[in-house]
């Protein structure tokens, strides 16, 4: 079967100004994928992996309703990473916006290029139709055929379960590249984002997500730089240098007895002669640190863009902040069904009600599906989830991690059920006592939500 020519992306909501889309298409003798199954809830299925794997170009109906949607918000990312590794992501997605502004439209390379506007006459439609058919044959292969030979670091490699946060993704990659477009974004002095969020929602697996799908980005390559246990300016700042003479000495510089200053000015030269724009992430910074002290984790170079994560504070620090909340009801559900294996619409309208009640807190949702998956011959699973009543931080107080061993008590179901699926994760019978720093950072979060106070690192 030959390829698809073009892969249309839009919302239940926007069929009928499709429809119309899709027979100007065809009258340009295009062959054209559209879901015609479409539902407001719908997931991402094999059915849309394989054909936009096997289109050349994707058109989206990019309405406001449209990064609303979970399986649009894929399809577009896919389509445009898939794009990125053959050059110009934007030879092979092109953007219809019916709305009156592209306030709503993400990466900052669509808002910034000549989208077109609501098709209103047979003309708009036939122009549409005129510039897809030119995208298309000057694509010589389909969107899926390129595969990315980015490096990557070990720690991209290790399995992970990460679903959606498409806009958390999206303001990131914009925030980092809005210096390279200022016809439509403020101009910033450097490529930098900082990602905040309360413990455990996901900050650490949120710049590890964008670093991997991004990766084709940078063919400098992903540094990580982790400041974890520090929780002061000078503490920051001895954990950043000692990164810093890492780096140089993997570039082969000899710092000597140079001072941090020079050796931070060293790796920026020859990250300047190398001529290679890096990702650099900047891993848990302590909160509320001085300006001058961000000031100095930023590299001075044009080919370092920097992502920091962070709890909170910096709101005088003219950087762009991307603000993580809990997963979204479509989020919820996809990673339910990735750990516990099942699609059954029961479960999944009960699982949605569970992230209403704990505001999709990422910790919960995984050690409940966890949980249920470790119980498949138990019945009534979807009672199970409903069960799991109260916010986030009730939820895990009742399943309070300690150094006692982990107990079992009747009467408490929920507890006993988050309790089980974090012994599972941390992989523990007996007495919490670990070292790894996954689990020491599972740990910390959950002490955190439960209002234990400043969380401290387990020995």
């Amino acid at each position: 079967m030959r390829p698809y020519d073009v892969f249309l992306s839009f919302t239940w909501s926007d069929t009928a100004e499709v429809n119309a889309l899709e027979n100007a298409l065809r009258a340009a003798g295009l062959r054209v994928f559209r879901d015609r199954g479409i539902d407001r809830f719908d997931g991402v299925t094999e059915k849309l992996v394989s054909a936009l794997a096997e289109s050349k170009v994707l058109l989206a109906y990019y309405s406001r309703r449209f990064p609303d949607r979970y399986a649009c918000q894929w399809e577009l990312t896919s389509a445009f990473l898939a794009a990125q590794r053959s050059g110009d992501p934007r030879r092979r997605v092109l953007v219809v916006n019916p709305e009156p502004d592209g306030n709503h439209i993400a990466p900052v390379e669509l808002a910034d290029a000549a989208y077109f506007g609501r098709p209103r006459t047979e003309q708009d439609l036939a122009r549409i139709a005129d510039r897809v058919a030119e995208m298309v044959r000057a694509a010589d292969t389909p969107l899926g055929a390129v595969r990315s030979t980015a490096p990557l670091l070990p720690r991209l490699l290790r399995p992970r379960r990460f679903v959606g946060r498409y806009r958390e993704l999206w303001a990131v990659h914009s925030a980092l590249h809005a210096r390279d477009l200022p016809a439509t974004t403020p101009r910033t002095s450097a490529a930098l984002a900082v990602v905040r969020g309360a413990a455990g929602l996901g900050k650490t697996s949120l710049a590890e997500q964008y670093a991997f799908l991004f990766r084709d980005a940078f063919p400098g390559g992903v540094r990580w730089l982790d400041l974890f246990g520090t929780d002061d300016p000078a503490g920051a700042l001895t954990r950043f240098h000692a990164h810093l003479r890492v780096i140089a000495a993997d570039l082969g510089a000899d710092v000597g007895d140079r001072s941090p200053e020079e050796v931070r000015d060293l790796v920026a030269r020859h990250i300047e002669a190398a001529r290679k724009p890096q990702l650099w992430v900047i891993d848990d910074v302590p909160p509320d640190l001085p300006a001058a002290v961000l000031d100095e984790l930023v590299m001075p170079t044009s080919y370092v863009r920097t992502v920091l994560t962070t709890r909170s504070g910096h709101p005088g620090w003219p950087a762009p902040v991307v603000d993580l909340g809990g997963l979204t009801e479509d989020e919820g559900t996809a990673l339910y069904t990735e750990i516990a294996g099942s699609a059954d619409p029961v479960e999944l309208a009960a699982v949605r009600r569970l992230v209403e009640r704990c505001g999709g807190h990422p910790i919960v949702l995984t050690s409940v599906s966890t949980a249920l998956r470790d119980r498949r011959s138990a019945s009534g699973i979807a009672g199970a989830l409903d069960a799991v009543t109260g916010t986030a931080a009730d939820v895990l107080r009742q399943a309070a991690i300690t150094r006692a061993p982990v107990r079992r008590h009747r009467g408490e179901p929920v507890g006993e059920l988050v309790r089980h699926a974090l012994r599972t994760h941390l992989g523990v019978d007996g007495p919490v006592l670990v070292r790894d720093t996954t689990a020491n950072r599972l740990i910390n979060a959950v002490r955190a939500i439960i209002g234990h106070g400043h969380p401290s690192r387990y020995p």
